[in-house]
């Protein structure tokens, strides 16, 4: 449909997953040998900060396109990184049986955030991490038209 002016958010026609990606990190601590997306500097970048792309502002200027355009196509968040790394260094990472239960502290995740922001335009998005249980406390913001896609690290 239309991905001019889109800062953040990407257009993948005929894409895997979802023609629209979001990557919210530059890296990912996986590793994993299967990974299309390998190369040596991939696991060097900071997979523990969003990228500057992916700022906030940036992702609610794409989603104000996007609702503009009436493209209510899902947003595949990431082709490259995970959102849910688990060796990323949240501040706000619960622990315990709370990381399962919707134990969020005071300040979100950077991840929730984007989720967020995607529930303020009622835009769809869909997540596959390897951070399976992670995932957890951030269900309580998946709408109708959401998903959420777990695999196994094979390193």
């Amino acid at each position: 449909m239309t991905s001019s002016g889109l800062k953040a958010i990407y257009e993948r026609p005929g894409g895997e997953y979802a023609e629209l990606g979001l990557n919210l990190y530059g890296g990912c601590s996986h590793n994993c040998v299967y990974c299309y997306n390998k190369r040596e500097d991939r696991t060097k970048k900071r997979y523990d900060q969003p990228t500057k792309k992916a700022s906030l502002p940036n992702i609610q200027s794409d989603l104000m396109i996007l609702h503009g355009a009436h493209d209510k196509r899902p947003v595949h968040i990431s082709f490259v990184g995970d959102p849910y790394d688990m060796s990323r260094r949240d501040e706000d990472r619960s622990s315990g049986i709370l990381k399962f239960l919707g134990g969020n502290s005071c300040s979100d995740s950077y991840t929730r955030s984007v989720i967020k922001t995607f529930r303020a335009y009622d835009h769809p998005f869909q997540i596959l991490t390897k951070g399976g249980m992670l995932a957890a406390k951030d269900f309580d913001l998946y709408g109708p038209d959401d998903w959420f896609g777990s695999v196994r690290s094979f390193l």
